[in-house]
């Protein structure tokens, strides 16, 4: 596993809109050990990336 430290740093290093998330109670199988949690940082991230993208018409 990675420290959190560690992941913190290569995050700040990451070009864009990065965002580290750490999911409390979990190891390196995130999206078996807690599905939702996961679930729930997805869509966060797709909503701000959908809030973020221009509208576009398909007339």
């Amino acid at each position: 596993m990675t420290p959190p430290e560690l992941s913190e740093e290569i995050a700040s290093l990451l070009p864009g809109n990065a965002e580290l998330i750490v999911v409390p109670q979990c190891g390196h199988m995130s999206t078996l050990e807690q599905p939702a949690a996961v679930a729930e940082a997805f869509v966060r991230k797709l909503a701000r990336v959908d809030a973020a993208a221009p509208s576009v018409r398909c007339d």
